[in-house]
């Protein structure tokens, strides 16, 4: 599997909390993709946008058809609640799911 890793050189510091839960959502997610979609390629941002930071953890595997949210996404659900930031776990067009974190400027140092 190639992972492709992208990071904004522009990120604002975080609490450590929210550093916490973006390395943690990360690590779920990368693992997920590694074990369930069989995938080819997993892409990881970690970016700078108006609202905040942003987590994008993407592969190109079989998507999300017939799967049901386990442990590892309510883990993650659960992390993200717990500093205000949202959680987006979504098919991507054609082939592949998607889990996104947005974490809100109040999270941010």
């Amino acid at each position: 599997m190639r992972v492709s890793v992208e990071i904004d050189d522009r990120l604002p510091e975080l609490t450590p909390e929210a550093e916490l839960v973006v390395y943690r959502v990360a690590q779920e997610a990368v693992t997920n993709a590694v074990r369930h979609s069989g995938s080819q390629r997993v892409g990881l941002q970690l970016r700078r946008e108006a609202a905040g930071v942003v987590l994008r953890v993407a592969d190109d595997g079989r998507g999300l058809a017939g799967m049901t949210a386990g442990a590892g996404i309510g883990g993650m659900r659960r992390r993200a609640e717990a500093v205000g930031a949202t959680l987006a776990v979504a098919p991507l067009d054609g082939r592949g799911a998607e889990v996104r974190l947005e974490l809100p400027e109040g999270e941010l140092r």
